[in-house]
């Protein structure tokens, strides 16, 4: 911001919110000596620059006495420089009273301001040093339009105001203290007065400044968060709102709170904590600006009636200065919100979709009725009639929106709300919104492809998004950069195919996929891949080695050999050859080219063909033999084990079981109670090697069943 530089009435330059000097005009009698010697300096400077005359058509030659007059010219001009230029100097410092303060202005002026019953400090000093003390005498000029209001103290220590200032020839320019008071007068008209500062002795004796000061009239108010004087009181309930002052008091504020005239159901408290309905604020100079703080509580009485009651409580502030105020006192009204008249239709209502939710959002159309709102209510449709009302849970006075879960994505809902206090409201108009899934292509991907060039390319399918607002607009183009295909090739929208002939090389470049909804603003999903596009290579395979597996048992996983070269992205399969599929319970995993799984029938070897195919259908493949041998299970044919007896404590005779045939491999036996425990009668024992059954039975027992 530029500072605003104007004239104050007593003719001084100022510029607000800097340091300010009122000056006189310096003293004529400094001007003298110097205007008597400016004539014998500019005859002497006109004499130095003119040439010395020659005869026409003579040599210019150097003389040495032609040169002395120059010479002696040029000493007495130099002469009469050092006699002028003190003068200079002191016409340029002459003697000055200067006033100087920081601080408020007078209402955006330069004008320096004491409010009514304040007092307010400025300075005074010597422009230059005199030549022996100076008295300064301020005096009140005859130029005041109250006169005797403000009054200046040049001493603070000693009794009554005294109104000179001494300055020596070491404190000359040291700042002196003056206080200016202002009164108090029984108008509310703002006044001035013009007080002379003038000197005497030490060569200030002619010297005087003038300075003008206004008398501001205090217009400190009661103020608060009540808007046009009118506080709003909900019946039967509280409400809040707050009182402070605008200007800040010389002692301790106290406003009181009295009823006037209206509805004797409404009444005020400043301090709920103590019994009774208190009437009081105190403000001191430190908080009488508390801003927003609602510290006055209002009470409308519950009622049978649906009329709005009215009362008019009088502010009154008292001390620090406020009772002299012409606006200290202030009436304001408070009106009693009654909780049966029905609340009115909420205004703007706005339903944003989701996935399956809609967030509505409204605002209240009459901000008194809304403090008596209990609860808001929400109702929808999405054929036909409406459902019942919902409450919205924890809703009050404050609530302005509110979302509605659980609904059917891709189906258009309505929706109204309303207030609702002692009666419900009126409905709001209808807001509709239509619940999507996010748009999205889930887990779906691209696989990076390199075409050859100058080959057809198969055509592609890009995968289809889910959810967002129909219809769904698809796009490809390069990541960045152009052209937003390779040379050759086409995509299009409405089948998601890229297809074509790629006709010149580039290296794995991305290209960003995206789908757009219909929404407003859109949403979008995207996915990137590269594609490069080279000369055309067929892939080679490596040998794979045949292949034994057992029937009913899991193989472990055969990962078959990646191929090399070709044009990506490169496919694999695994099929019977001159036929198809693999055997029954393996399965192919092309992306890993793993073959896993557990094997259900016996086969004798034969010829399976691993095949790998590149983008521009170029293959190769590698044919090996699985073989499945069969499951044969081991049995005991007709053999079986008598039931046996033993007696407590006595060893048994060793019992070898009997041996089964058949079976693939080693064969392990093992002898186990059929349910239950222990596993086998304690003090028994069972060899599986000899498949003998030894030892001494310790603890009786019933029949028991052993496998």
């Amino acid at each position: 911001m530029q500072p605003d530089t104007r004239r104050n009435p007593a003719g001084a330059r100022v510029t607000e919110g800097t340091s300010k000097r009122c000056s006189p005009a310096p003293p004529s009698v400094l001007k003298a000596d110097a205007s008597d010697r400016a004539p014998r300096l500019r005859r002497l400077l006109a004499r130095a620059r003119r040439p010395f005359p020659l005869p026409r058509g003579t040599p210019r030659r150097f003389s040495l006495a032609r040169a002395i007059p120059r010479l002696v010219t040029f000493l007495v001009l130099l002469a009469a420089l050092s006699a002028f230029l003190p003068s200079v100097a002191a016409q340029a410092q002459s003697a000055d009273i200067t006033v100087e303060w920081t601080g408020r202005l007078y209402k955006n002026s330069s004008v320096f301001a004491v409010y009514e019953r304040r007092s307010r400090d400025y300075t005074v000093k010597l422009a230059t040093q005199p030549s022996a003390d100076v008295i300064v005498t301020i005096a009140e000029s005859a130029v005041c339009s109250d006169a005797g209001l403000l009054t200046v103290d040049t001493d603070l220590i000693t009794t009554g105001n005294q109104n000179t200032l001494t300055f020596t020839n070491s404190n000359w320019n040291t700042a002196q203290t003056v206080r200016v008071s202002n009164g108090i007068d029984s108008d509310d008209v703002d006044d001035f007065c013009q007080f002379t500062h003038s000197g005497s002795g030490g060569g200030y004796d002619s010297v005087s400044t003038t300075f003008t000061i206004m008398a501001q009239d205090f217009d400190g108010e009661v103020t608060g968060t009540f808007r046009q004087n009118t506080v709003n009181g909900p019946e039967g309930r509280s409400n809040k709102y707050g009182v402070w002052l605008t200007e800040a008091p010389t002692a301790d504020v106290t406003v009181t709170i009295t009823y006037k005239s209206g509805d004797t159901d409404i009444s005020v408290d400043t301090d709920p904590g103590t019994a009774g309905d208190q009437n009081t604020l105190t403000f001191t100079t430190s908080n009488y600006n508390a801003g927003t703080v609602d510290n006055v509580t209002v009470r409308s009485a519950e009622d049978n009636d649906t009329e709005r009651g009215k009362a008019t409580f009088t502010h009154t502030a008292t001390g620090g200065g406020y009772e002299h105020s012409i606006i200290g006192a202030k009436d304001v009204q408070l009106w009693e919100v009654d909780d049966d008249d029905p609340p009115e239709k909420p205004d703007d209502l706005a339903a944003s979709a989701g996935n399956t939710q809609v967030s509505l959002s409204w605002d209240e159309a009459n901000k008194v009725l809304q403090l008596v709102i209990e609860k808001w209510q929400y109702r929808y449709k999405t054929t036909g009639d409406y459902g019942s009302w919902t409450d919205i849970s924890d809703s009050g006075p404050a609530t302005a929106s509110h979302t509605v879960t659980g609904l059917t994505n891709d189906v258009q809902h309505t929706f109204q709300v309303r207030a609702h206090n002692d009666v419900a409201g009126v409905s709001s108009d209808e807001a509709t919104a239509t619940p999507h899934a996010p748009l999205s292509f889930g887990t779906a991907s691209i696989s990076n492809y390199s075409f050859a060039q100058s080959a057809a390319i198969t055509t592609l399918t890009l995968p289809q998004a889910t959810g967002g607002v129909p219809s769904l607009t698809y796009s490809l183009a390069r990541t960045s950069g152009t052209p937003a295909l390779p040379p050759g090739l086409t995509f299009t929208a409405s089948s998601r195919q890229l297809s074509g002939t790629p006709n010149t090389l580039q290296t794995a470049t991305a290209y960003t996929y995206t789908v757009t909804d219909s929404a407003s603003p859109s949403n979008t999903a995207t996915l990137t891949f590269n594609i490069a596009v080279e000369t055309d290579s067929s892939p080679t395979l490596a040998s794979v080695s045949d292949q034994t597996f057992h029937e009913d048992s899991a193989i472990t996983d055969l990962i078959l050999p990646a191929a090399s070269g070709g044009n990506a992205p490169l496919t694999y399969t695994l099929a019977k050859t001159g036929g198809t599929g693999i055997p029954s319970g393996l399965t192919f995993d092309g992306t890993t080219r793993t073959l896993s799984g557990t094997p259900e029938d016996h086969q004798t070897a034969t010829s399976y063909t691993y095949t790998v195919t590149d983008s521009d259908a170029d293959t190769a493949s590698q044919t090996f033999n699985i073989t499945i041998t069969e499951d044969n299970d081991p049995s005991f044919g007709s053999s079986t084990v008598s039931d046996q007896t033993w007696v407590q404590n006595d060893a048994i005779t060793n019992l070898t079981l009997p041996e089964a045939t058949g079976g693939d491999g080693s064969t392990t036996y093992t002898l186990e109670r059929t349910s239950g425990t222990p596993t086998l009668p304690p003090g028994i024992s069972f060899n599986a090697t000899n498949r003998q059954v030894s030892g001494t039975p310790t603890t009786l027992q019933s029949d028991v069943g052993y496998t």
